[in-house]
């Protein structure tokens, strides 16, 4: 019961402590890139996130959904991903040709961010990636 208490303690106390600190980072941005800055940065965070939910987001729940019958039966998920895998294989293609044929310019056609904003862009997928493949 004691470890129980320990492990919500901490997790309550993460939470909170996440509202002051996402309020403190906001307002310090806000500070050193000033309006038209904050502007192009939110727009980087739902640029990202909407590419995130396209590329990446939906192969989860399938998985989870569909894969667990076949991971408690065999222990693997070859039936799975063979059907996904073409049309994971093909976004990804259909990805690679783009900036290929244009490289990063789509960020300053369709969303109006320069292309400085690139390496931002890059960090915020990486955590985006790294947090969805992490043991909750």
């Amino acid at each position: 019961m004691q470890l129980y208490l320990s492990y919500f303690i901490s997790l309550t106390v993460g939470k909170l402590l996440r509202i002051p600190l996402a309020v403190l980072a906001a307002s310090l941005l806000a500070r050193a890139v000033g309006p038209e800055g904050v502007g192009q940065w939110a727009m980087l965070l739902a640029v990202t996130t909407m590419l995130h939910l396209f590329l990446l987001g939906w192969t989860q729940a399938y998985n989870v959904r569909f894969g667990r019958e076949e991971w408690t039966l065999h222990h693997r998920l070859a039936s799975t991903w063979a059907v996904r895998g073409p049309i994971i294989a093909i976004s990804f293609g259909l990805a690679a040709t783009l900036l290929i044929l244009q490289p990063f310019s789509f960020l300053e056609k369709f969303f109006n961010l320069s292309q400085t904003w690139w390496p931002w862009y890059n960090f915020i997928i990486r955590l985006m990636i790294q947090n969805n493949s992490s043991p909750d």
